[in-house]
């Protein structure tokens, strides 16, 4: 295993150094397994879910979200990392919040088209997006899941990838990813997502309602945690990519102060982000261009891109 050494001067710099390796790993993964828009294509089209799909959508509700999708793809396309690498650096500020806004514009679209109630809440829509959309119309990568009890690898249910529950749970994410263990890092990112939801909500609960005397907080019985995990839908990457727009813009803001790789490795991370970015583009617009009218699917396309 290769050590890395990390150069931190307080504990805040360590961790912030942690969460940076971490991430890295995680995109690194996410985009070694994602195939060329061709390939991507073929497989989507080989998913019965995504062969049933019938056209006749409305493109009027299509229209605003799938245009926004597209405007924050440019936006993260015009930066000219590929000429200037210290851009990079700067720019990994900004691309993970703007990752997850472009995918939530591209699944919008997609939920417009599919006529589902539009969710209104970031909850909903990931909701909406991996019972709907994920399940069963993304092909590999996007299809993988995690669902279940996170704490419990027996009660823990991992779809579309190879390695084992308990591997996953004890698989160290400082690891540096490669083609071997890239799917232990998927795996990793949908799990430790699916228990900072959980844990969100358990403290929500702990500091909610009465309390026993004496206590500044209630305890939640492993009954119902259970019962919570259980009713959850399954993780996905979209949920992913929530979890670290809220980390980046609220709970770590300062994060990437403490980044001290080199320019080169922070233009692979941001493009490993872009790249995501753009295969969640192909995969909706295959679903737009079934559900809408060629010439419909055609203007929007052409006024958003």
């Amino acid at each position: 295993m290769v050590k890395i050494k990390f150069k931190a001067a307080t504990p805040e710099e360590l961790e912030a150094q942690l969460a940076l390796q971490t991430f890295g790993n995680y995109f690194s993964a996410w985009a070694r397994k994602l195939p060329a828009d061709a390939d991507l294509t073929s497989e989507q089209e080989r998913l019965p879910g995504f062969r049933g799909l019938m056209g006749g959508a409305d493109p009027v509700p299509v229209q605003a979200p799938l245009r926004r999708g597209f405007l924050t793809l440019r936006a993260m396309q015009a930066l000219p990392i590929a000429r200037d690498s210290a851009l990079a650096t700067v720019a990994l500020y900004w691309a993970p919040v703007q990752a997850y806004y472009a995918v939530h514009g591209f699944g919008l679209a997609v939920i417009a088209a599919l006529q589902l109630r539009p969710p209104e809440k970031h909850t909903t829509f990931r909701h909406v997006i991996s019972r709907n959309v994920i399940t069963p119309l993304c092909p590999y990568p996007f299809s993988a899941m995690c669902s279940g009890i996170p704490r419990d690898p027996a009660r823990t249910v991992f779809a579309s990838i190879g390695p084992e529950a308990r591997d996953i749970l004890s698989f160290n994410n400082l690891t540096l990813c490669n083609d071997n263990n890239a799917e232990h890092h998927i795996g990793k990112s949908l799990l430790t997502t699916r228990k900072w939801f959980l844990e969100s909500k358990f403290d929500e609960m702990r500091h909610s309602g009465k309390k026993t005397k004496g206590r500044s907080r209630k305890n939640v019985p492993v009954a119902v945690q259970d019962r919570i995990a259980l009713e959850l839908p399954a993780t996905t990457f979209v949920d992913w990519l929530y979890r670290l727009r809220v980390k980046t813009n609220y709970d770590s803001p300062d994060m990437f102060i403490f980044n001290y790789a080199s320019p080169e490795s922070n233009r692979e991370q941001y493009d490993n982000i872009l790249r995501m970015v753009q295969g969640f583009k192909t995969v909706c617009t295959n679903i737009l261009r079934r559900k809408l009218k060629k010439l419909d699917f055609e203007k929007l396309v052409k006024a958003g891109s």
